[in-house]
């Protein structure tokens, strides 16, 4: 890749526009996928004060940035389980979606909780793009209140997480 990304955590200011790109390339990618009910589950989830809440004790964001501009976020909980991962419609396919989960990866390890296995509960369009990662499926689809989600995970502990 031509173009410097640089993937650290949000100023307390960028958060406002790091949920902007989330919630654009959910609208574009995802929510066609979903029912009314999971799209407005999906809202409600990365509400500011809701997101906020998550993040408190074990868990973090990072993005990615190129250009001045965010491109790719990327939110952790239990220092094992993704639950955001979203990157810029027109960035995507160019390993930034890898390279924010090896910065996190990293994050854990540096805060001493080096996780032997990551999961994450990937929309069915997400798929691919996490297998090629190295995660796989462990369950079949499962739909919760409109949210179309596939269980997926990645087993680190025969590799150094970092």
């Amino acid at each position: 890749m031509d173009e410097q990304i640089n993937v650290r955590e949000p100023e307390s200011n960028e958060m406002e526009k790091a949920l902007r790109l989330v919630s654009s390339v959910f609208d574009k990618f995802v929510a066609p996928l979903f029912s009314e009910e999971g799209i407005n589950q999906f809202k409600f989830f990365i509400e500011p004060s809701n997101l906020e809440t998550r993040l408190q004790d074990d868990g973090f964001l990072l993005i990615a940035e190129m250009d001045r501009e965010i491109v790719g976020v990327i939110a952790m909980r239990d220092w094992n389980h993704i639950f955001l991962l979203f990157v810029d419609g027109k960035k995507q396919r160019k390993g930034i979606a890898k390279m924010l989960l090896d910065q996190a990866l990293q994050r854990c390890k540096a805060e001493g909780y080096p996780p032997e296995r990551v999961t994450v509960n990937s929309s069915p369009n997400a798929v691919e793009a996490y297998r090629r990662m190295g995660f796989v499926q462990t369950a079949e689809e499962e739909n919760r209140q409109g949210v179309r989600a596939v269980p997926m995970v990645m087993d680190l502990s025969n590799r150094d997480a970092g």
